[in-house]
């Protein structure tokens, strides 16, 4: 028998996660992220907006196995512990 949570605690977990979420977008790591693979890792440089992780690739001259996408909560935990969530 699987139990579900009572709307109260979803609630509530929601309004906990839009606090994280408002307090990562004030965090220094911004929203723009170039991603670049090296062997199996990825390395991670944050911008404070998306444009300027474009523009920061566009100057690249080997953008091989690189990326610019949004930033999100999981980036930051990389970033901060250098461990993946699985």
């Amino acid at each position: 028998m699987h139990s579900f949570p009572s709307i109260r605690n979803v609630h509530e977990l929601e309004r906990y996660l839009d606090e994280v979420e408002y307090l990562c977008d004030r965090s220094s790591h911004g929203e723009g992220l170039v991603m670049k693979q090296v062997g199996y890792l990825w390395e991670y440089v944050f911008f404070p907006t998306l444009a300027a992780a474009n523009i920061y690739l566009d100057q690249q001259h080997d953008k091989t196995g690189m990326m610019v996408r949004p930033s999100n909560l999981e980036d930051i935990f990389v970033e901060l512990t250098g461990r993946q969530l699985d």
